[in-house]
């Protein structure tokens, strides 16, 4: 019985013992979260993107990379950082992968993509006056656009799409075949062909993308015929 009460106690003060061991967490290791503040953008903007860096302790180290569809690079950041929020400009001229490695990270963390739109901008020529937002050209006249492309990128293609106004309704009528860009991004097109008097139109550039920027389409141009 003896032998017996003494295994008891020990057993009692063991289970005591581990009951009140103090646990020990390990710091959660460093994790980051990257945001732009679009989700598209247009050749020409600039995309604010933020960093925030967590749980870095006394430092962590940070590297951020923007790399472009044209198979370029730039590195963005390189350093050690304390826990907090980071923010970076980048030019937005074609398409963008921004990757993001936080501590001993030999691949990225976060990769965040960030789509760019051509940018278009046309103009119309050859019309005799202006009335309001339409410009009036002679029933024997071929209207002459030119388009400028951002970024420039020579043999690219650009259409031209026309619509027609009938009644309250606006209706494609047509899309031009591909006008190549020239090496600043220019093309001209002009619509040839005979044209009714009195009848309203509207015209725009048009970008199907390519391995370097998203589609996009100019503005539109409105024009008529008297």
């Amino acid at each position: 019985m003896k032998l017996w009460g003494r295994l008891l106690v020990v057993a009692l003060v063991s289970v005591l013992s581990t009951s009140v061991l103090p646990a020990f967490a390990e710091d959660p290791p460093p994790s980051v979260a990257a945001h732009t503040n679009k989700s598209i953008y247009v050749a020409g903007q600039t995309a604010d993107v933020s960093v925030t860096v967590s749980n870095a302790g006394a430092s962590t180290h940070l590297k951020v990379v923007a790399r472009f569809a044209n198979h370029t690079s730039k590195v963005l950041d390189d350093t050690s950082v304390y826990s907090g929020t980071k923010h970076y400009a980048v030019y937005m001229y074609i398409d963008t992968k921004i990757d993001v490695y936080v501590a001993d990270a030999t691949s990225p963390s976060q990769t965040l993509s960030l789509p760019v739109r051509a940018q278009l901008q046309s103009a119309i020529a050859g019309y005799y006056q202006q009335s309001g937002s339409y410009a009036v050209f002679a029933t024997t006249a071929h209207p002459t656009f030119r388009s400028d492309t951002t970024p420039a990128r020579k043999y690219r293609c650009i259409k031209h799409e026309v619509w027609r106004k009938e009644s309250t309704t606006w209706k494609v009528v047509g899309l031009s075949a591909c006008k190549y860009e020239n090496s600043n991004g220019v093309v001209t097109w002009q619509w040839t062909g005979k044209h009714s008097s009195g009848v309203h139109y509207r015209v725009r550039a048009r970008f199907f993308g390519d391995s370097l920027n998203h589609a996009n389409s100019g503005k539109f141009i409105y024009f008529t015929f008297k």
